[in-house]
């Protein structure tokens, strides 16, 4: 004869739900890990982003002089920009390469690029910025609008665009790689 079968006993039920219980517990366990360690990847990818940013922050535009406008007897401006100058500053013990310079037009967005480019700088540069055609202090976006804008690499190779006195922001160009066959 075939035995019965036993009904489960107060133990096994205990047993059961413990199980369970562990098997919650375990996963709850692994995903606040992976949350711990997804935060602690975003806080070293923002410590690095920050190191990198070192060096950037210490190259400045200060306003030098502008060709064109001059204040008349009543405090009015009057003539027209023609050429403004500013200096690069390097703060930094690194020189800093591939140094290009432009004035935007705060109002209109209207971009005026430097003509010239300095391979390095190492402590500071003058560079200016013509204005064709020239601006008139009374149409909007006058001189008392006009913003800097720097584009230089770092020495750590790194690419950074700086506008004005806000933070600089890492410029990531992305190359394709072309692959060439040559025949005989």
């Amino acid at each position: 004869m075939l035995a019965a079968e036993e009904i489960p006993k107060i133990t096994d039920w205990m047993q059961a739900w413990g199980s369970l219980a562990g098997l919650l517990m375990s996963t709850i366990a692994v995903v606040f890990t992976g949350l711990l360690l997804r935060h602690e990847i975003r806080v070293r990818r923002d410590e690095q982003r920050d190191n990198e940013a070192a060096l950037a922050r210490l190259v400045v535009a200060e306003f030098r002089f502008a060709n064109g406008p001059k204040v008349n007897h009543e405090g009015v401006l009057t003539g027209q920009l023609t050429y403004v100058e500013y200096r690069i500053r390097n703060l930094s013990s690194s020189p800093i390469l591939n140094v290009s310079f432009a004035v935007m037009n705060g109002t209109d967005g209207k971009v005026y690029s430097s003509p010239e480019q300095k391979s390095v700088v190492v402590s500071e540069a003058d560079m200016g910025v013509p204005f064709k055609p020239p601006l008139h202090p009374e149409q909007p976006g006058g001189p008392h609008h006009l913003m800097s804008i720097i584009r230089f690499t770092d020495a750590n190779g790194l690419q950074w665009i700086r506008e004005g006195t806000t933070s600089p922001v890492r410029f990531v160009t992305r190359r394709k790689r072309h692959l060439l066959f040559f025949r005989d």
